[in-house]
C-alpha cells in the first residue's frame, strides 16, 4: 500500500471517529434507559450487578486480613464481617435474575420512577425480595424522589 493511500486511510478513519457521537459521558442511567434496553442488555445489568456486590464483600473481607498485621485487627470483627459476607454472597446467588429483571421493569412501569436512577431502582428490589413491606418501599421512594435531582 503506498504512503499516500495510508494517509488517506488514516485521515478517512479519523473524520469517521470525530463524527460518531459519544453518548456514555453524559448517559444517564435511569428508568428510561432501562426501558429502551434490549434484553441483552439488562441481563448484563443484573449479572453485572450480583457479581459486583460478590466480589465487593470479598474485597472487604480482603482488606481485613490485609491490616491484622498492623495492629488494627479484631477477631470479632472479623468473623462478623466474613459472617455477613457469606450470608450477603449466598443471598446473592440465590436471586432469580428473571424475578429481579421485572421487579425492575415493574418499578420503571410506574412513570413517576422513571427519573431515579437504575442504582435506586436496584435498591428498592433488593428490599422487595427481602420482604420490606409495601409501606415501607412506598414511603422510601417517595423519600427518594424528593431527594433526587
Amino acid at each position: 500500500m503506498r504512503i499516500s493511500h495510508v494517509v488517506l486511510a488514516a485521515l478517512f478513519l479519523g473524520l469517521l471517529a470525530g463524527n460518531l457521537p459519544v453518548h456514555a459521558e453524559n448517559q444517564r442511567f435511569d428508568g428510561e434507559f432501562w426501558r429502551h434496553s434490549d434484553a441483552t442488555t439488562r441481563r448484563l445489568f443484573v449479572y453485572g450487578f450480583v457479581g459486583g456486590v460478590v466480589q465487593g464483600q470479598d474485597r472487604v473481607a480482603q482488606q481485613l486480613l490485609l491490616k491484622a498485621g498492623a495492629g488494627t485487627f479484631r477477631p470479632e470483627c472479623h468473623q462478623a464481617v466474613s459472617k455477613n459476607a457469606n450470608r450477603l454472597e449466598a443471598e446473592m446467588t440465590r436471586i432469580d435474575r428473571q424475578l429481579f429483571m421485572r421487579a425492575v421493569d415493574a418499578f420503571y412501569a410506574v412513570p413517576s420512577n422513571r427519573p431515579l436512577e437504575l442504582k435506586w431502582a436496584v435498591l428498592v428490589v433488593m428490599q422487595q425480595l427481602k420482604g420490606t413491606s409495601p409501606e415501607d418501599i412506598e414511603a422510601y421512594i417517595e423519600d427518594l424522589k424528593q431527594r433526587a435531582p
